[in-house]
Formats: structure tokens, sequence, C-alpha cells
């Protein structure tokens, strides 16, 4: 047994399971936090606006990769015998290096057609960086995903806080060996050795893979078809909703300007823990909630959601509280990078998230339940509202703050309709 399975071992509690994917969450989430940090005060909130665009894509790239494959590998490989779940698990793996493999061709051929004096190749360097980051976070994730559904929280926390103290250390050199202009480079390259990192100490993942099958192309073939048949419809929903809520981003960058986007970065990093145990309990809480459902239907299923729902409210409420604390303080004016323009973007965060993680924890009673076609449906209603009130609030009005409201108003349309659809299925 190494070191990283006798302190994990040490600090397991059978019964918190759940608990370590939330701690694990809030330390991955806190390292990204720091890196926006470290750009805003080393580089100013300028860097950071386009920091913050090139990560939103980064995140809708990992995300498209976990509604694509991963979260169907976790719902499958949930109920599978550990040699089957193994096999598939190695299978998803080839899977996920086959469509990067693919993406990473498509876009050397879009670089070979675009002009040498396009804008492209001034960031060239940091693109580069962020594939090989999605990649690695994909791969990252998928392990995550095995250690959750065989109950191996514990593992994957240590796992993780070996990449966060090895980010820590490559960015404490990046600021001391670094100007200005050359930070986010550092800071992005970061990311990639961290993961390298992390992924020479998961002996535990290494074993997993020694231990599968190779059953060939057609087992990896028929295992993404049966994928696709379920995340199709999540990869639909995926795409409108991040359309939704998170092309705000591209949207301001075009609208206003890096400096503005810096503004709003910054906004949401102040916010960011409401998400970070949002994200970190619903990691760890899915393959329990499936068994929940195969194993007692809708109702008690709609019971795990709400008494979760209930949870992230309350942290939110007691978070919101912190933030007042701060803003009345005068902590805020005196270390945040110009409070007066970001304070209006922390009004704004503070109430779409409230509403947002709501919503959130409404839709995995219809995740879970695979309901994707349902999902994909209110997804596009839902992107037809924010959209249609961005271009009139934003465009309409040239006023930023008046676009970022058509997030809500989406959301909002949403939580309509899950309570009304999940009401109707309850009565029958």
């Amino acid at each position: 047994m190494n070191i990283f399975q006798k302190a994990s071992n040490f600090f397991l509690v059978d019964s918190k399971r759940q608990y370590f994917t939330v701690a694990e969450q809030i330390l991955s989430s806190a390292t990204s936090l720091l890196a926006s940090i470290v750009v805003a005060r080393y580089a100013g909130l300028e860097w950071l606006g386009i920091y913050s665009f090139m990560l939103v894509f980064v995140s809708l790239a990992n995300s498209v990769t976990f509604t694509l494959m991963l979260r169907q590998m976790t719902l499958e490989i949930s109920t599978l015998s550990q040699n089957e779940r193994c096999d598939m698990f190695f299978a998803t793996i080839v899977m996920m290096l086959v469509f990067f493999a693919g993406i990473a061709a498509v876009l050397s051929i879009a670089l070979v057609l675009i002009p040498s004096g396009h804008w492209v190749f001034i960031y060239q360097s940091e693109i580069i960086a962020c594939i090989l980051i999605v990649i690695l976070g994909s791969v990252f994730d998928a392990c995550k995903q095995y250690f959750y559904v065989t109950n191996n929280h514990h593992r994957s926390f240590f796992y993780t806080l070996v990449y966060s103290a090895t980010f820590v250390l490559m960015l404490i050199f990046s600021i001391a060996l670094s100007n200005e202009n050359e930070l986010m480079n550092c800071v992005l390259l970061s990311f990639v050795i961290s993961f390298f990192v992390s992924f020479f100490f998961n002996s535990t993942i290494r074993q997993v893979l020694k231990k599968a099958k190779w059953h060939g192309w057609d087992y990896v073939s028929n295992t993404f078809r049966d994928f696709f048949q379920h995340s199709r419809y999540g990869m639909g929903g995926l795409l409108v909703s991040w359309a939704q809520s998170q092309s705000i981003v591209p949207f301001l960058m075009f609208l206003a300007g890096p400096l503005v986007v810096g503004y709003f970065s910054m906004a949401r990093l102040l916010v960011m823990p409401i998400s970070v145990v949002n994200q970190g309990l619903m990691k760890g809480i899915t393959p329990s909630l499936r068994r929940t459902f195969k194993e007692h239907g809708l109702s008690e299923l709609a019971q795990s959601v709400s008494k979760l729902d209930l949870k992230n409210l309350l942290f939110s409420v007691f978070y919101l509280g912190a933030l007042v604390t701060g803003h009345i303080s005068g902590l805020f004016h005196s270390y945040v990078p110009d409070y007066e323009n970001v304070k209006w973007f922390l009004i704004m965060w503070v109430v779409t998230l409230l509403v947002t993680t709501h919503r959130f924890w409404l839709a995995q009673y219809f995740m879970v339940s695979m309901q994707f076609k349902y999902l994909l449906k209110i997804a596009l209603l839902a992107l037809c509202v924010s959209l249609t009130a961005m271009i009139l609030l934003g465009y309409g009005t040239g006023n930023s703050h008046l676009a970022f409201l058509a997030v809500m108003l989406g959301e909002l349309v949403v939580i309509y309709f899950f309570y009304k659809k999940q009401l109707l299925q309850l009565r029958q």
C-alpha cells in the first residue's frame, strides 16, 4: 500500500464519502480561482478577460466530453461487475483519445487554412495549451468518475490534492520568472504539468487499466453507440444550455471588450464557492441517485434530489451573508481590483446563481431518470428566451448589465416547466 492509499484510508469515513467529493471540488476550484487571481493581480483585469474568454471554451469542451461519454459511462458501470466495469472504463478512455485525435486533426487543418495575419496566431501558444488542458482534464475527470462509482471518493480527493499542490508550486515559479505578457501562458502550462504529475502518482487507475481486457474496436464502437443513444439528447441540451448561460462571456467580449469581461469574471470568482459546492456534491452523489431511481422509482428520486437542493440553498444563504459582510466592512473595496465596477456584476451573479442552482438540482431528477429528450426541448425553449432578451437588452440598450439579466429569464422559464413536468409524473 503506497503513501497516498495509507493517508486516504486514515481519513476515510464510510458514511460521508460524498463529502470527499465536495472537498475535492472545492480544492480543484480553489486551484482555478487562484490561477484567475494571479492573472488579475499580476497581468491585469484585461488579461483576466482574455483568460476567462478562453477558459469558457475549455469548460465547454470538457462538458461535451463529460456529457457525451463520461456521464453515460458513470450511469452504465454503476451496476456492472468489477471486470465489466474495468473493461468499459478502458473502452471509454480509448474512445475519448480517438475523439480528441479527430478534433486535433480538424483544428490542424483549420490553422493551415487561416491567413497568417489572423488574430488566432497572436494567441497560438495559448490555444495549444488550452487544447492540452481539455484532453488531460477530460481523462482526469474520467478517473474521478471511476473512483466515485467504486466508492473511492477519498482516493480521488488525494490525487486531486497532488494535482493542486503541483499547480501551486508551478504558479509560484510562473510569478517569479515571467512578465505580465507571458504570465497567462505560464499559468496554462502549469495546468498541463499538474495533470501529468497527478497521473504519474495515480497507481490505482494504472492497476485498473492493467486488469481491463481489450475486446477490440467493435466493443469500443458499440459502447460509444450505446452511450450516444442517450447522450445525444444530453449533448444537445448541453450546447443549448451553454448558449443560454455561458454565451454571455463571448457576448460581452464582442459587446464591450476584454476589460468588461474582466469585471464580469472577477465577480464570478467571488461567488464561485456556491457553484463549487453544488458541482462537488452532484458529482459524488450521481451514482447513488441512479441506484435510488433503479431501486425505488421516481418518487424516492424526487425526495433525494429535493434534500440535496435544500443543502445547497442553505449553504448559498450562508455564503451570501459572507459576501454582504465583505461589502459592508470595506474588505472588497480594499482587495478587489476596481470593485466599484465589479460590484454590479457581483449583485447580478448572486441573484442568478440562486436561481440556476435550484434549476440545476431540478434537472438532476430528469437527468438521472434519463429523460434527455425532454431536457433538450426545455433547453431549446430557454435558449430562445435568453438570446432574445440578450439581444434586446444588450444590443438594444448597449448596457452589459441588462444583458446579463437575460440568463436569469431563461432559467426561470426552465424552472416553471420542470416543476410542471415533475408534478405530472409523480401524480401518475
